[in-house]
Parts: C-alpha cells; structure tokens; sequence
C-alpha cells in the first residue's frame, strides 16, 4: 500500500511527532543503529543511495551516523519521517518507536502504523 498524504494533512498531522523527534534528539543519537535504520529507509526509497552510503561510512562514529540519519529525516517531507517511524517498529527499536508514538498527537499514530511502501509518495532532490 502507498501512502500518499495531502501537504496540508501531512504536515499538520506530523508537526507533533517532528518536534518530538526534535526533543529528543540527543538521546536518539545515541540508542539508534543507524546503518539498519537506512537499510531500512532505502529499502523504502526514503533516503537515497548517497545517504545510505555515507551513514555506513560511518560505521566507527555511530552516534555520527546517527545524526547524519536524523537530520535527512528532520529535512524531509512528511513521509520520510512515517518511514522513520516504520523502520523503528520493524527493527530493533520498539522502545523508542512506542516513546515516539506516545509522545505526539494522536492524529497520525494510525497512519504511521499502516504505512508501507512509501516509494511514490517520497522523492528526494
């Protein structure tokens, strides 16, 4: 299934869970694996290849990586951040996917949680 948001629905929906993920940055740069979360965000067609391959460049400065991940997520459209989320719950990461989720407005929890293919609804520059 493809998800596909009007702009004005998206963005007021995920406003929320971008400032959290915000908040929170540090403490997700540190307790993320970046290099599966990408695997992941490819996978998906949420970042690009140069993205996935500088975030495993980085496979010695995880926290690095991390951030790296983090800021692709915090520039892109909507989208991006729903696959954020998705690869979160998919990996390793329940703890920070349910905080993330807690933490935000209602409103999108049912649209993270039945997002899955997002490769025509996300297009990086």
């Amino acid at each position: 299934m493809t998800l596909t948001l009007p702009v004005y629905f998206a963005s007021n929906c995920c406003l929320g869970g971008l400032e959290v993920l915000r908040k929170q940055y540090k403490e997700l740069a540190t307790h993320v694996d970046a290099k599966i979360l990408a695997a992941h965000l490819y996978q998906r067609k949420a970042i690009t290849l140069k993205d996935l391959e500088k975030i495993q460049s980085l496979k010695e400065l995880p926290t690095e990586a991390a951030e790296w991940l983090l800021n692709i997520v915090l520039e892109q459209p909507v989208a991006t951040y729903l696959c954020f989320l998705e690869a979160l719950r998919d990996t390793d990461h329940h703890h920070i996917y349910e905080r993330l989720v807690e933490n935000s407005d209602e409103g999108w929890y049912t649209i993270a949680t039945t997002c899955r293919s997002h490769s025509e609804s996300v297009h990086r520059t």
